[in-house]
């Protein structure tokens, strides 16, 4: 008699995608790779948990449901060593506590450097065709950069820049030459983006002399991302 007192409750519509997979989906989205793509999304869950579901389904869960949108992402080098980036506040403060140590009466500014490419590029711009006409744009490909390289002192926020046109050796001699007039009276101390296999080979004797460089995590030569210890 009490069974017919109680109000039923139903079971309900069943999930497409369960929580478990919800809950592994939500995991990859925390990823700074994510997805290229809404689609994208659809193809993983059918790869990696075996479960397949309409394209607006995927897309009403990830979009409207839990606010995950396209973002402009930041480009990194595919061959960027994570492990390394991590550890390389720890790994420059050994190094530098190792320099005190040989030389506990020199002091010198310490500067972090590194170049980047400034330019222009053609632009490719929509056009209006008829449907189902793929618009094509006659273009004269064509560049033009200038690379900047940079030197800041983390200590004051001073900073140190110079443009060049090409990005190799004797322009980073002359960028080490002229940084070395502007503080002629000083010692410094440099960790820099490039590697050496012979220092007195590539940078004169008079800059060495006023400059110590720390090679830091690229490898220009063989273009692989390294840690120096």
């Amino acid at each position: 008699m009490l069974r017919l007192l109680e109000i039923p409750h139903g079971g309900g519509r069943q999930a497409a995608i369960p929580p478990w997979a919800q809950a592994k989906l939500k995991a990859r989205l925390a990823q700074p790779r994510g997805f290229a793509s809404y689609g994208e999304n659809v193809t993983w869950l059918a790869s990696e948990c075996g479960i397949c579901v309409e394209y607006w389904m995927v897309y009403n869960l990830v979009r409207r449901h839990w606010k995950a949108k396209l973002n402009t992402s930041r480009p990194t080098h595919r061959q960027q060593d994570s492990e390394a980036v991590a550890a390389f506040p720890t790994t420059l403060a050994q190094r530098l506590r190792t320099l005190a140590h040989c030389h506990p009466h020199q002091r010198r500014r310490l500067w972090l450097e590194d170049e980047s490419r400034f330019g222009l590029k053609p632009i490719c711009r929509r056009r209006i065709t008829a449907s189902g006409v793929a618009p094509v744009a006659v273009q004269q490909w064509r560049f033009e950069w200038v690379w900047l390289y940079g030197l800041v002192e983390p200590l004051t926020g001073e900073a140190f820049f110079w443009a060049y046109s090409h990005l190799d050796q004797a322009c980073f001699e002359h960028f080490l030459s002229t940084f070395a007039c502007q503080y002629p009276d000083e010692q410094h101390l440099i960790h820099t983006t490039w590697q050496f296999t012979s220092r007195e080979k590539f940078i004169n004797g008079k800059i060495l002399a006023q400059i110590g460089l720390l090679p830091g995590e690229y490898d220009r030569s063989h273009g692989k991302i390294l840690v120096n210890h």
